[in-house]
């Protein structure tokens, strides 16, 4: 086994066309996924700053509002009509619920 490192070791030859080919198709892939990846996660991240907006707004048209209104709130796209009849403020929540006697 020894003999045969000490000879691979002290051999002049260098590396065959083929595994050269294959080393290089390799890093190919690789930096391939690495783009494929760096686009998804642009994507993912576009996607979820939309969903924040579209949520930060309705929550702020949702805290405009005072107990006993009706309004529409627009989520997705698709509209829904609510009542408020309480808005109350803990700790920076804004809770909306039947107004409390």
């Amino acid at each position: 086994m020894k003999k045969k490192i000490k000879a691979r070791l002290r051999s002049q030859a260098g590396e065959t066309l083929a595994e050269t080919l294959l080393a290089l198709l390799v890093a190919s892939l690789a930096l391939v996924m690495l783009a494929g990846a760096l686009s998804a996660a642009g994507s993912m991240i576009a996607t979820s700053k939309r969903g924040m907006e579209n949520y930060l707004a309705a929550d702020a048209a949702l805290a405009a509002h005072t107990g006993g209104t009706a309004s529409t709130v627009t989520v997705g796209g698709a509209d829904y009509s609510v009542t408020l009849y309480q808005n109350t403020v803990a700790e920076d929540i804004y809770a909306y619920g039947p107004a409390s006697d």
